[in-house]
């Protein structure tokens, strides 16, 4: 630029020149970032619109943990049981999260191996979630010992059930996991034998932890 006479001494930009209210006069964001708002960046000088769907993907979010420490009966053949405390109630970050569940299920069951599995209302009423979500075999991982445990010769089962799997709910509403059961005998989560009702046997969760979209 030529100038007419002495040219002016170079004024740095001071916060007092800025109009603060150009930023703090916006709408302030209540939540993450959705995945359609949008960030100026510069690109070797060049202003450009970027999409915050493309910021930050893969990054842990909430780590949520629902757990249970007391003795529970069921006997539910052919009706889902869902048992006290094995809950978790998320609300997603954005539509891409995806959810890691892990859970850790144990205890006893008399005539026959127990089904534990996982629902959640992504979809907008419950449904099984996982790696099998065939109703006649809803235990993703299942393992357990058969005896003998009583005068009368009723079969019995100590087991042990451990979920991990990645699940897409693909909503940002909030949506909750829950544990349920289903057994044609009775069967009895944290207790470890059949004529000790009194004793508790470890302790029994679900984790779920959001992995950002």
């Amino acid at each position: 630029m030529s100038y007419i006479g002495s040219k002016p001494a170079n004024k740095p930009v001071v916060a007092s020149d800025l109009d603060p209210t150009v930023i703090t006069g916006q709408t302030a964001l209540a939540t993450s970032p959705a995945d359609t708002d949008e960030f100026l960046i510069s690109d070797a000088g060049v202003l450009k619109r970027l999409d915050a769907s493309l910021i930050g993907g893969g990054n842990l979010g909430q780590v949520l943990q629902g757990y249970k420490t007391t003795a529970e009966t069921f006997s539910s053949s052919g009706t889902d049981y869902d048992i006290a405390d094995l809950t978790v109630t998320v609300t997603p970050a954005s539509s891409s999260s995806k959810f890691l569940i892990i859970s850790n299920i144990g205890g006893y069951s008399q005539n026959g191996s127990p089904q534990i599995f996982i629902k959640c209302n992504s979809t907008g009423s419950f449904a099984t979630v996982g790696v099998n979500t065939i109703s006649s075999r809803r235990n993703t991982s299942f393992s357990g010992n058969i005896y003998t445990g009583d005068a009368a010769g009723t079969a019995e089962m100590f087991f042990s059930s451990n979920t991990c799997f990645l699940h897409s709910p693909n909503v940002s509403s909030e949506i909750i996991y829950k544990i349920s059961g289903n057994a044609n005998g009775e069967t009895r989560i944290n207790i470890k034998e059949s004529d000790a009702s009194g004793q508790d046997a470890g302790v029994s969760n679900i984790t779920v932890m959001e992995i950002l979209g």
